[in-house]
């Protein structure tokens, strides 16, 4: 053929056993012209998808008609893709693509052995967008420690995501784009999100922890001691995950098969009247629907013999490295005669649950009801601060519940040992005035305010000299609240915390001190900020 003819391609079909030569000519043999219609690539856009690329083509497309998107990295020769759609509609969102980098991206029309029409150039500036991350689990192990899997829905080069709590705060930033990531958190959250570096405008997937509270820990009474009459049993808290409250189960049964559960929102709780013999219970802390497991079963054996009462005027009076620990011994239990004592130290406060962990500093025989005891301990760390505690034991075996705190600071500089608080504490066998009433606080001890302190005179001192006086540990006279003729009656007195000169008492442990005569009586204050 002559003129604008154009060479038609042979293909060859094999069909059974005929040959058939099918021309298929570009244009010619189908009757459709290869497009010619420009075709304009918009500006492409980032999103939390990924990118979004749209361009206008004017002319018709055929069913065969394809669209090829590719992308070029700055510094490549090489286009990368293509993406390819068949959808009629002008636009694609690509969500497979790398990360930090400049990307300049094209459009092709390929249709049936046309050349493909290509488009103008288009660069999007910064870092694509990425997805945000699916598949996100969440869950407690082990004890505080957390699991957080996750999977990106794209592939990329350069991955980074960020690992969120539910008050936003950052806790953690890895580079895997699938996989697991550890935590071991001071305190779980309540939910973790994991979000992509650059989706800080994008909503990340977000789970609940799926953390269960921990089993907490029983601490008092010790696995196996004997205890009399109604128990405070006492745990401790398993982390930080908040819980609303606590199950306490109490049984005669090791088993548990026949107990009693008992709700509670502190770490304590009186199991009243127990019976005799041994008693059983545990402990699980739960929030909501979700409970721990049951702590270890702990065990006591109840008994009928009472134990000594606690000592609850315990004092200590520091020096540089030492300091001297003063109480007056107790009375004997229904039950038996107190013939020991025990005192612990420690540089945290000591209490029931922690008495095993404390240091022994002294131990002896208790001298006759009422004594002054005075020990002096040595080897203290100088300018820290020192905690002691006693108990008393009698002769059945039986210890009684642990005293006051005696607490306070090693000096930082000096010598010498410090003496004993006797001149305060110990008691006077000549007294025998027949006082109305001991010297009485209005408000409870512990004072934290302005307290009212009542004290009486009886007819037989009438005339003799008075003075009430508050003083501190180291014997100095803090204020004269009273002083003059006695009279007989009832009296009132005020305290506002304030020494003679007007300085605000600090918090630590007073004495009171009514003198009638000869005569005195004594009482010990504690005062809290």
């Amino acid at each position: 053929m002559q003129g604008n003819t154009r060479h038609a391609a042979t293909r060859l079909v094999i069909v059974g056993a005929t040959l058939t030569l099918v021309a298929i000519c570009a244009g010619v043999a189908t009757g459709n012209p290869c497009p010619t219609a420009p075709l304009t690539l918009n500006q492409p856009t980032a999103n939390c998808d990924g990118v979004h690329l749209s361009w206008a083509f004017g002319g018709s497309l055929d069913d065969l008609s394809t669209w090829w998107i590719e992308y070029i990295k700055p510094g490549d020769t090489d286009w990368t893709g293509p993406a390819i759609t068949r959808q009629s509609s002008a636009d694609f969102s690509w969500q497979q693509l790398p990360q930090g980098t400049d990307l300049t991206f094209r459009v092709r029309l390929a249709s049936f052995s046309c050349a493909p029409l290509v488009s103008n150039q288009e660069q999007i500036t910064g870092e694509t967008v990425p997805t945000t991350p699916g598949g996100v689990s969440v869950a407690n192990i082990a004890g505080t420690q957390v699991r957080i899997e996750w999977q990106v829905l794209y592939s990329t080069y350069n991955n980074s995501v960020q690992i969120v709590d539910d008050h936003q705060n950052l806790v953690a930033t890895t580079d895997y784009y699938n996989g697991i990531c550890y935590l071991t958190p001071g305190c779980p959250a309540a939910s973790y999100g994991v979000q992509n570096l650059s989706t800080t405008n994008c909503a990340s997937q977000r789970v609940t922890t799926g953390t269960q509270p921990l089993q907490p820990v029983p601490c008092y009474p010790a696995d196996g001691a004997t205890h009399y009459g109604s128990v405070a049993l006492m745990w401790s808290a398993a982390g930080c995950i908040p819980v609303a409250g606590y199950d306490v189960e109490m049984s005669s049964d090791p088993g548990f098969n026949s107990a009693s559960i008992a709700p509670t929102t502190t770490t304590t709780y009186t199991w009243s009247n127990p019976g005799y013999g041994t008693r059983y219970w545990r402990v699980r802390e739960y929030n909501g629907s979700v409970a721990s497991d049951w702590s270890a079963p702990q065990s006591f054996t109840s008994v009928t013999l009472s134990p000594p009462p606690p000592v609850t005027d315990l004092l200590v009076n520091f020096g540089r490295t030492s300091a001297a620990v003063s109480w007056t011994d107790v009375l004997d239990g229904t039950d038996g005669i107190a013939d020991h004592y025990e005192i612990r130290h420690s540089s945290s406060i000591i209490t029931e649950c922690n008495w095993g962990s404390a240091y022994v500093v002294a131990s002896g025989a208790t001298q006759p009801p009422g004594a002054f005891e005075c020990v002096t301990i040595n080897n203290l760390s100088a300018c820290s601060p020192h905690y002691f505690a006693i108990k008393t034991k009698d002769n059945n075996g039986m210890w009684s519940d642990i005293s006051n705190l005696a607490n306070g600071s090693t000096k930082c500089s000096g010598s010498g040992t410090p003496t004993c608080l006797a001149e305060l504490l110990a008691p006077t066998p000549e007294v025998t005035v027949d006082l109305p009433s001991e010297i009485e606080l209005s408000s409870a001890n512990p004072m934290r305010g302005t307290g009212q302190i009542q004290y009486g005179i009886p007819n037989a001192s009438v005339g003799a000299s008075l003075e009430l006086a508050i003083f501190d540990v180291a014997g100095r006279r803090m204020k004269t609240l009273a002083g003059g003729v006695a009279n007989s009656g009832r009296f009132n007195a005020q305290w506002d915390l304030r020494s003679e000169d007007g300085g605000r008492a600090g918090a630590g442990v007073y004495f009171l001190r009514l003198r009638v005569g000869s005569q005195t009586l004594r009482k010990t204050l504690i005062v809290t900020q």
